[in-house]
């Protein structure tokens, strides 16, 4: 009885602890965080846009040079290494910082250009992007937008140019792709030599001596160095208004066995949006989005000698195949033929089934024979005479065929 009545106990206090309402707290998660890995930078690239702010974080820790832009400038001429990345809200604190109202050409806190490419002033808005700078020489840190970095040398893409091209030699090849020439295959300044000329009035004028590029023509890579384009291109450029011109850029200097040298700012191919119209060398797109690997405009001579090859295996493939194309298509050209021309034999006859089947016609057939050779008529025009009724059938161009009594007895061409 004791047992039973413990048991009954037991239950009712059971069912009084499953009866309760229990309160759980989730307010704190285990955070899961995802961090992004931007591209590592490749030293064969120049410097790059990117619509993906997170991929400027590549650039994070390259050297950088800044040459001078004019003899008065007191901040150029410098290495610096890109430290920091900022984007987003932190540049907000970065931004805040700055004081607006004094001038950066002499210690620069905040590095980007205006239309006066001689001095450096803070912008009155907020980067999307902003890279810190130090300096090499005395550990300053900047800070620039990327209107203004892509203005410095990126040092590992200068030195792997160099490594690429210098004292190499180089085949121009002006191949046409998608009917746009490659490099513009326009003819260039030579960057040592000038000639003298009389004008018709009388005058002695000097102006550098041009170079034709010429396909299969070989250089040689001298040097890939810094040059003002002022001093490569020949047109009277006013710093004003082709500020551009005045700074250092990577030119690639090229020299031939005949002792002309031209100056290139990219060896890779270009398309052209129109031919230039006094400059010694061609309006061209020169930023990275427009070039092409698979078709320099010049290409290391062992390179050049590879493709060479490949073209010519590629072009033996396409004519083998032409061929048997051409093969399959007479094959099938013929069974066609003796299909109808057994056809044709069974309906008209031996005698009419060949003529029938290679679509030619012969004084006698029939209109039917005509029609399963020639097809039907563009028009028909009838002719009645006191002894006969005609059909004439115009097959254009002047051709006619006239039928007495459903045969043909003339033919007009």
């Amino acid at each position: 009885m004791k047992k039973l009545f413990f048991l009954i106990l037991l239950i009712f206090n059971a069912s009084d602890l499953l009866s309760q309402i229990t309160i759980a707290d989730y307010k704190i998660k285990n955070e899961e965080k995802i961090i992004f890995k931007p591209k590592q930078y490749d030293s064969l690239t120049n410097w790059k846009k990117f619509d993906d702010l997170r991929m400027f974080k590549q650039y994070f820790g390259t050297k950088i040079y800044l040459p001078k832009f004019s003899d008065k400038d007191r901040f150029g001429n410098r290495y610096c290494t890109i430290t920091n990345v900022v984007l987003g809200k932190n540049i907000d604190s970065i931004w805040n910082s700055f004081d607006l109202s004094l001038l950066c050409d002499t210690c620069p806190k905040l590095l980007d250009k205006e239309s006066n490419y001689g001095s450096f002033y803070t912008k009155r808005f907020t980067p999307n992007v902003l890279f810190q700078l130090k300096d090499d020489e005395n550990g300053k840190l900047y800070y620039c937008t990327f209107s203004l970095l892509k203005h410095f040398i990126l040092v590992p893409y200068f030195i792997k140019q160099q490594l690429l091209y210098k004292n190499k030699t180089l085949v121009y090849d002006d191949l046409k792709k998608k009917n746009v020439f490659i490099n513009c295959n326009l003819i260039l300044n030579d960057i040592n030599n000038v000639v003298t000329s009389e004008t018709e009035s009388g005058e002695n004028i000097t102006k550098p001596k041009t170079v034709k590029l010429t396909r299969s023509s070989k250089w040689i890579c001298s040097d890939v160095t810094l040059i003002k384009s002022n001093q490569i291109y020949t047109n009277p450029y006013k710093e004003d208004n082709y500020p551009d011109e005045y700074q250092f850029k990577i030119f690639y200097i090229l020299k031939n066995n005949l002792n002309e040298t031209i100056a290139l700012k990219n060896l890779n191919p270009l398309e052209c949006e129109e031919p230039s119209r006094d400059r010694s060398q061609p309006y061209c797109g020169w930023d990275d989005e427009n070039i092409k690997n698979e078709s320099n405009g010049f290409l290391i001579d062992s390179l050049y000698r590879l493709r060479e090859r490949q073209r010519l295996l590629d072009k033996e493939e396409l004519i083998k195949k032409q061929k048997q194309t051409e093969k399959i298509r007479k094959l099938n050209e013929e069974k066609e033929f003796l299909k109808k021309q057994n056809e044709y034999s069974e309906i008209f006859g031996v005698k009419y089934a060949t003529l029938i089947a290679q679509k030619k016609i012969c004084i006698d057939m029939s209109t039917k024979m005509c029609t399963f050779s020639w097809g039907k008529p563009l028009w028909i025009d009838k002719r009645t005479t006191a002894n006969n009724i005609f059909e004439i059938w115009n097959y254009g161009y002047g051709t006619k065929l006239y039928f007495k009594d459903k045969t043909l007895f003339q033919i007009d061409e």
